[in-house]
């Protein structure tokens, strides 16, 4: 992975994922990159659970909890949605639960300094789905 960071949008996944979401937004991409991971039987691939950190953050955003970094080659697209429903939150917040208990990118991550730094960035993902 040549960028690697703990942010949402700091990793190589994620940021090809926002490159391709932004090019043909839609809703979904967005599905499809929550339920792939919701859906999957085995631990999660590292690009699976960066992609579905990215997906959450769509949802968040749709819920007027944007991310400070979230680029702005979306953030017109996000203006015209209507809001989250509770269907699709449910689903993202599922989804980074388990990034956060069952994926090969939390494994990476606790053999880091920044284990905490970055499952706290998934709680904060969370909590902004939830608010």
């Amino acid at each position: 992975m040549g960028a690697w960071g703990i942010g949402s949008f700091e990793n190589d996944d994620s940021a090809d994922w926002i490159d391709d979401f932004s090019e043909d937004p839609s809703m979904e991409f967005v599905l499809d990159a929550l339920s792939t991971v919701v859906e999957k039987d085995d631990t999660l691939e590292t690009e699976e659970a960066a992609v579905a950190i990215a997906a959450a953050e769509i949802v968040a955003a749709l819920k007027q909890q944007p991310h400070p970094q979230l680029p702005a080659s979306i953030q017109a697209w996000l203006k015209k949605q209507p809001p989250a429903d509770e269907p699709l939150t449910a689903l993202a917040l599922r989804a980074i639960d388990l990034v956060k208990t069952n994926s090969e990118l939390q494994v990476l991550w606790e053999e880091t300094p920044d284990s905490e730094a970055w499952q706290l960035e998934l709680d904060q993902i969370a909590d902004r789905l939830t608010r």
